[in-house]
């Protein structure tokens, strides 16, 4: 039993490390808050889960709970697994190992993603999360988009994310992991385990493309993915003979999903109403993160990145340069990429106007020179220009300019500009 402002601590308490060496990979607690309300705290390893089995999981526990008798499962986890290894040798393996090589053909880019701090040999896990929204009337306008062209908000937020990218890194090439499902065959459909095989999406956000041609071309060859998404990641590293950099995973570093379910929903089990909750790990797997689902009338997203690379702030920024780009591509599908504008309206005031204030007021009675003259006197060891790595002081500067129009003068040269004014005095 707990008092609720202690869960907090008691949630910390909980995530630990999984050794993947020792079983159960998976632990529960239950902490009664009074006689009427509970929290079900569970932590399972992803190697043995993924998000469908937390699901299935959740909704078998509650019937159980509830007095319900689960019909037995006919097939199990091991058994897929026996069926997959024998299908991973079949000739089909061949055929979609094949396609892989084909798309993944050539130089492989490496994206050169901008950061606030530079990428060290091992970045670390430590990893947070920022969520926003696509609100009501942007959210419509691509469901909207997404039904008269034949694709899907996953295609368009993918084409999206792919555009950003290429903006921030000046990249033509453009490779991002894609979750899939992983469940092939219906007698997996029920079953607990991991399924999930994540894949690498080419792309090639070039700037003359066109937004719907390049939406286009993104379907293409997401669908080239999903007809060969049994081959699995491991194989294909191997295969591409990918040098392993402990500052990177290999072929991708960001990644996007789409969730085609909500997750676990507010459900009542007889007298017991269960409400999902979520507890950030504050780790990242990789550098970059976009998740996003359909709630309602909007469009939930959330980006986990590392923190050893960004701060809060360029994250911030980051979701409304997307969102900016999904608002141009929503309105105007004939767009080219090249004109796709990254900053927002605000950041475009603040800096061609806020950063660029230029308009001062000086005293009226006094000439150029003889202001900086008064500055000289007034700050003599304050910075007054920068140049590259040179550095000078308003009494540096003043004496140089001295020294030069003395020196101009004296050789019967009439000083100019900014030397000619201070030589008036010399």
């Amino acid at each position: 039993k707990a008092e609720e402002s202690e869960l907090g601590d008691i949630m910390k308490d909980f995530l630990k490390p999984f050794d993947l060496t020792k079983a159960p990979l998976f632990r529960i607690k239950l902490v009664k808050i009074s006689d009427e309300n509970h929290v079900l705290l569970i932590d399972v390893h992803h190697i043995i889960f993924d998000g469908m089995s937390l699901e299935i999981f959740m909704k078998e526990l509650f019937e159980i709970y509830s007095g319900q008798t689960l019909p037995a499962l006919e097939y199990q986890y091991k058994d897929f697994v026996a069926w997959q290894q024998k299908y991973l040798k079949s000739n089909k393996m061949i055929e979609q190992e094949k396609a892989w090589l084909e798309m993944l053909s050539g130089e492989l880019p490496v994206l050169n993603m901008p950061t606030d701090h530079a990428r060290t040999a091992e970045p670390g896990l430590a990893g947070a999360q920022y969520d926003f929204f696509i609100e009501h009337e942007l959210s419509s306008k691509l469901k909207n988009y997404a039904n008269k062209t034949q694709s899907t908000l996953y295609m368009v937020f993918l084409s999206a994310l792919n555009i950003m990218l290429s903006k921030y890194c000046s990249q033509e090439d453009i490779i991002v992991g894609s979750p899939l499902l992983g469940r092939p065959t219906i007698e997996s459909q029920q079953m607990l385990g991991m399924f999930v095989n994540t894949m690498p999406v080419r792309n090639y956000p070039k700037p003359d493309k066109k937004a719907n041609e390049f939406i286009d071309e993104v379907k293409r060859n997401f669908f080239n993915v999903i007809d060969n998404q049994d081959y699995q990641l491991d194989t294909l590293i191997e295969k591409l003979n990918i040098k392993r950099e402990s500052s990177r995973n290999p072929l991708f570093d960001v990644i996007f999903v789409f969730q085609t379910s909500q997750g676990i929903k507010d459900t009542r089990y007889g007298d017991i109403m269960v409400s999902p909750g979520t507890i950030e790990t504050g780790t990242a797997k990789f550098d970059l993160s976009l998740q996003a689902y359909e709630a309602g009338d909007y469009i939930k997203c959330m980006l986990e990145y590392r923190c050893s690379l960004f701060e809060p702030d360029t994250i911030k920024r980051m979701s409304m340069h997307l969102s900016n780009i999904l608002e141009q591509i929503a309105d105007n599908p004939e767009i080219a990429l090249k004109d796709i504008e990254l900053i927002t309206d605000s950041e475009k005031k603040t800096v061609l106007y806020e950063f660029n204030m230029n308009d001062m007021d000086y005293p009226k009675d006094k000439t150029v020179h003889e202001l900086f003259e008064v500055n000289a006197e007034l700050y003599p060891d304050r910075g007054a220009v920068v140049y590259k790595d040179k550095k000078y002081t308003y009494r540096e500067l003043n004496e140089r300019a001295n020294m030069l129009a003395r020196c101009l003068v004296k050789n019967g040269v009439k000083p100019r500009g900014f030397v000619a004014l201070i030589s008036e005095k010399s």
